[in-house]
């Protein structure tokens, strides 16, 4: 979808009732139409992906049909978080920065044990050990565990590796 697809949609969008608001990060457009809401964002690899709401309407736009009343259709697969997840980030462990292969899980980076939300922008993919090994650590120490083990050198006096 090239950006003047884009601005059309937009506009199409706004001609149809819908608020156009700003975007957030990685965002091309966010929309709201009633308690409907919508957004299309970029990848890190440059691909879009529509949320539901968004595919339903971009659909309209495209076969040139009326805005939909019930914009989410049942038969719309929605991307699971991982899938999200490995879009937004790539197939490498956010610890050591090893390929995940079968072997990953969601790292919460502010932990729910400490009021995490389960929110995709507080979400990364690890190792199930890169994962239990961090624990419930504070977000910082979780950076600084990250680029200790993908430079190999301890810049912090504190061994946040060990398990006492």
């Amino acid at each position: 979808m090239q950006q003047a697809e884009l601005d059309r949609f937009k506009t199409w969008l706004a001609k149809h009732g819908a608020e156009i608001v700003p975007p957030k990060a990685n965002e091309v457009i966010r929309f709201r139409n009633g308690r409907h809401k919508g957004v299309v964002q970029r990848t890190k690899k440059g691909e879009l992906v529509l949320s539901p709401v968004a595919g339903a309407y971009f659909e309209a736009f495209t076969d040139k049909r009326p805005m939909p009343a019930k914009p989410v259709r049942q038969n719309i697969k929605t991307p699971s978080i991982i899938e999200n997840l490995l879009a937004r980030d790539g197939t490498n462990c956010f610890y050591c920065h090893e390929p995940l292969g079968e072997d990953l899980t969601r790292e919460h980076l502010f932990s729910q044990a400490h009021g995490g939300p389960a929110h995709i922008a507080n979400l990364a993919l690890a190792h199930k050990r890169c994962n239990a090994d961090a624990r419930d650590l504070p977000v910082v120490e979780k950076i600084k565990r990250r680029d200790n083990l993908r430079h190999k050198v301890c810049t912090s006096p504190v061994n946040v590796y060990d398990d006492a």
